[in-house]
């Protein structure tokens, strides 16, 4: 577990996921966030994720800085046939969801008028038939799929390349594998923006600028903190991602069974 007493300190735990996320260059962290600054041609997040879901959500805390006219400052992205992005229009105040079917055909979903300038949440959640999104804790709208889009996460990514880089701060991206309710929504937007979820119902990942490997100015990998696994010590199980647990010298961590892979430790804290 590594040297040093950690009697009086509090152990950051995770298990590696296969949903961990590859840093592109330009990418840094700050203040418990993600940021990308419109400037490097490569600014993104690559998750590997090959399950896709007929139903499901994302919830993304983020808040964006202006961009030039000709840009549009991708959020999330999957550039491919059945692919999506969220992003931040050149025109002022809008940000877009853009569905796109397995002939490329697009359907565009317009959030007007939002306080980009400000922290904002933004969850889309869908089934087969229709696209719903809330905005900071109040349901937006409910619309029909038009064009067949059928959903693809293989290869998705926090950000964007080139001209669709975005600039701004993404504080956290949620992935569910279920639709997620204006309750729930409203839920992780109470919560705030430096929370983990408090919504774990068919919470398959999440990233945020907290857990991540490298260095704050050079971060390598964003880890997903939708680690699900049982940690025990001193006899209490723990049903945990990311947690921060008091340990002392007689401490043991186990592996539930059923999960394989090493458990790893980091950001050694002083205990309060």
């Amino acid at each position: 577990m590594g040297a040093g007493d950690v009697t009086t300190n509090f152990l950051k735990v995770y298990r590696p996921s296969p949903n961990d996320g590859t840093v592109s260059g330009g990418v840094t962290i700050d203040d418990e966030a993600m940021v990308f600054d419109n400037v490097a041609n490569d600014q993104w997040i690559t998750v590997t994720k090959t399950v896709d879901f007929a139903e499901g959500a994302f919830s993304i805390w983020f808040k964006a800085d202006a961009i030039a006219d000709a840009n549009e400052g991708r959020i999330i992205n999957k550039e491919a046939n059945n692919g999506f992005y969220l992003q931040q229009s050149f025109q002022n105040n809008k940000i877009i969801l853009v569905l796109r079917n397995n002939t490329g055909a697009s359907q565009l979903f317009v959030m007007d008028n939002l306080p980009l300038s400000d922290d904002i949440l933004i969850t889309f959640s869908w089934n087969s038939t229709h696209i719903t999104l809330y905005v900071n804790g109040v349901f937006y709208s409910s619309t029909a799929i038009t064009n067949s889009w059928a959903p693809n996460f293989a290869d998705f990514a926090i950000g964007g390349r080139s001209e669709r880089a975005f600039n701004g701060k993404i504080y956290s991206t949620l992935l569910f594998n279920k639709q997620v309710s204006l309750a729930e929504h409203t839920q992780i937007y109470d919560a705030g923006k430096d929370a983990y979820s408090p919504v774990t119902a068919g919470l398959v990942a999440q990233y945020s600028g907290r857990d991540y490997l490298g260095s704050a100015a050079v971060p390598t990998t964003i880890l997903d903190s939708k680690v699900v696994s049982n940690y025990k010590t001193d006899n209490s199980f723990i049903d945990a991602g990311i947690q921060k647990l008091r340990v002392n010298a007689n401490s043991k961590f186990l592996l539930a069974p059923g999960h394989r892979g090493q458990v790893y430790v980091t950001h050694i804290e002083e205990a309060a």
